[in-house]
């Protein structure tokens, strides 16, 4: 890896730890109930707790933006990427490792004096934005498990085993969608209107 892939990359994870660090359930839950979502319940940012608190339809809402947090990270560093320059240069397992920081960001925000969610929103996201049948097979492994016993750490932990175990399977990973971020005709229409008329 070049010392630019190095720069960049390490760009890409500051940009994607930095964005991931964004809670909304923090954000909304100070600014539209006027308390903290960690003060309740299981003390942490997620969506779960942010339904048990504010309701099911809040709940639902933190999910998609903690999910849609991944998708902008990607988004701004898959632009990056495509800049033609000897000084940028970005391979595109370094923009999937962006995101991986925008998780962990999620979980230890720096804005939020490192207190966060678990993550779960964020890995969704990453798994849709990575494969969408990932996505499809991890929330209904989700609601299984989650249906029946009722925990949803575990049904959690068990989906993303579930996505781990997916990986590996060469027919899912060679379908068209696989990684269909990385197809940079997604990106040329913003990267001709914005990056490259200045």
């Amino acid at each position: 890896m070049s010392t630019a892939s190095i720069i960049m990359t390490t760009l890409g994870c500051v940009i994607g730890y930095l964005v991931g660090s964004l809670s909304p359930a923090i954000l909304i839950s100070k600014y539209y109930f006027k308390t903290d979502v960690r003060d309740h319940y299981s003390k942490n940012a997620g969506a779960t707790n942010v339904a048990r608190i504010m309701g099911t339809k809040f709940g639902l809402v933190i999910l998609i933006l903690d999910g849609l947090k991944i998708g902008l990270v990607l988004a701004i560093v898959k632009l990056l990427s495509l800049i033609n320059s000897p000084t940028f240069t970005l391979i595109e397992t370094s923009v999937y490792i962006s995101a991986v920081f925008a998780v962990f960001g999620h979980c230890l925000p720096i804005y939020h004096k490192f207190k966060g969610g678990k993550g779960v929103g964020p890995f969704l996201g990453f798994t849709l934005f990575l494969n969408p049948i990932y996505f499809i097979i991890a929330t209904i492994v989700w609601w299984i498990i989650f249906l029946t016993i009722r925990i949803v750490s575990i049904a959690s932990l068990i989906c993303a085993i579930s996505i781990f175990c997916c990986s590996w399977i060469t027919q899912i990973n060679n379908l068209p969608v696989n990684m269909w971020i990385n197809h940079p005709e997604l990106f040329f229409f913003i990267y001709f209107l914005i990056i490259e008329p200045n």
